[in-house]
């Protein structure tokens, strides 16, 4: 992340829709508020796809379809924070650092997503599907991080249940049910929530097929196509584009290997 932050400062850039040229400090001097939106939204989207999000606020009464996907955000960012302070408060970076990993990952690739796309300013750029493996790497943290406290928690109650001169304390035991039980739900959720986004893909997947097929042949016939063509499934200038599809082909790249 830091290495990108460094190339960017040094770059130039044309952004093809960005509506300001502001930096990023002034930006969020301005309006601190569209980060916000723009990281619950995001995070949101790595339990939940947007169209199913999209989905429940239609059917939902009215207070809760304005606050459905930054109630969904903020549950998946606590969920984060819960995840590291059990790392910490286990010590399970002691056995193994592979979840902690994850976690930082996942945290620090909606990070980097936020440093990339915050000049569109569109709280919902971060929601996109194209960033979904970035983010799931801090979502299987989380997991496995549940995972490991989880038979941690198992392994000291058969302790304490196999040592009857100690009494267990109410509070503790109190506190490990309602760990088990955030731990559960967000499993359920994150469990559910893929699994819908994913039934959904699969459905729309020979449709995005067709859509790349098309899109690929323009890219192959890119002296003969149109600019309407060209910049509807190709998504840019159509001067760039030619440009672009003139550099692979004379490098016998992508396409036209």
């Amino acid at each position: 992340m830091v290495l990108y932050l460094w190339s960017n400062s040094q770059a130039v850039y044309v952004h093809r829709g960005a509506v300001t040229d502001v930096s990023i400090a002034q930006e969020f001097a301005a309006q601190p508020l569209f980060f916000l939106r723009f990281l619950l939204k995001a995070v949101a989207s790595s339990v939940i796809g947007v169209a199913q999000i999209q989905d429940l606020e239609a059917g939902s009464p009215w207070f809760v379809r304005l606050h459905l996907v930054y109630l969904l955000g903020l549950a998946v960012f606590v969920s984060y924070l819960l995840a590291l302070y059990l790392n910490v408060r286990f010590q399970l970076y002691k056995k193994t650092i592979f979840p902690l990993l994850l976690v930082l990952s996942g945290g620090c690739n909606h990070l980097l997503v936020l440093a990339a796309r915050w000049i569109f300013l569109k709280d919902e750029y971060g929601m996109s599907s194209r960033y979904e493996i970035q983010y799931q790497m801090g979502i299987v943290g989380i997991l496995l991080t549940f995972a490991l406290v989880w038979s941690v928690c198992r392994e000291k109650a058969q302790e304490t249940e196999a040592d009857k001169a100690k009494t267990r304390v109410p509070e503790k035991r109190a506190a490990r049910t309602l760990l088990k039980v955030c731990m559960l739900a967000f499993t359920v959720l994150t469990v559910f929530g893929n699994a819908w986004t994913t039934r959904a893909e699969i459905r729309t997947a020979p449709y995005r097929k067709a859509y790349l097929q098309v899109s690929r042949e323009l890219g192959l016939n890119y002296r003969t196509a149109s600019d309407e063509d060209l910049e509807t499934y190709l998504h840019n200038d159509p001067d760039a584009v030619r440009d672009a599809m003139r550099i692979l082909e004379e490098n016998h790249l992508n396409i036209f290997r």
